[in-house]
């Protein structure tokens, strides 16, 4: 009987491992780790991770969010299509600023 774990958790332990390793500085360990593995899903995360590491880094490490800002966007987009054809532009901002 094969007692491997499923492709599943072992990406995902690996993509784990992968984010304590960029907090704690030792992604370069990880990435030639996942190299050498030959795991295509792996290799292709380390590529997006190094592309902008430091963004990556960032939003890891520091303690402040976009959450506020992304649920407000995305409210005033759910209202522009609730509306869609059926009002101007400036019925939809009165909307808008009479709800925050």
């Amino acid at each position: 009987m094969d007692k491997r774990a499923p492709p599943g958790i072992v990406m995902r332990t690996y993509v784990k491992v992968g984010v304590i390793s960029i907090v704690q500085n030792s992604f370069p360990i990880f990435c030639n780790t996942t190299r050498e593995s030959g795991i295509k899903e792996l290799n292709s995360f380390v590529v997006g991770v190094e592309r902008d590491y430091d963004a990556v880094r960032a939003g890891l490490t520091f303690h402040w969010s976009q959450g506020p800002v992304e649920g407000m966007v995305n409210k005033i987009k759910t209202h522009k299509r609730l509306m869609y054809g059926c009002a101007s532009f400036p019925l939809l901002r009165q909307k808008m600023l009479r709800l925050t």
